[in-house]
């Protein structure tokens, strides 16, 4: 499936979200830092579970978009452990391609 990776992300005042301190980010980056970043459950990943995420950061950074249910599912996975509520709701809804009109 393919995905908008420049779609932006909003807070609760319907401003534009920020990550680490960096100003004008887009769907990629969300994706791309839950993707790389370490959480507690990582401590139980395998070597090659981690090169699998390593090489879908990679793809998400190359701005690849299509992906396939198993990568989603991954995404979605990641972003769950790794954000707040507001970032997982949008998100969710962008890798499922549904319309969020409170955010539009």
């Amino acid at each position: 499936m393919k995905i908008d990776l420049s779609q932006k992300l909003y807070n609760i005042q319907k401003e534009s979200l920020e990550l680490n301190g960096k100003k004008n980010v887009v769907l990629k980056d969300f994706l791309v830092e839950c993707l790389l970043v370490t959480v507690q459950s990582d401590l139980q990943l395998t070597g090659k579970q981690k090169y699998d995420l390593g090489k879908l950061a990679e793809k998400v950074n190359n701005d690849e978009n299509n992906f396939s249910v198993e990568e989603l599912k991954t995404l979605k996975d990641r972003v769950g452990i790794t954000f707040n509520q507001i970032v997982v709701s949008q998100v969710w809804d962008m890798l499922d391609q549904k319309e969020n009109k409170e955010t539009k």
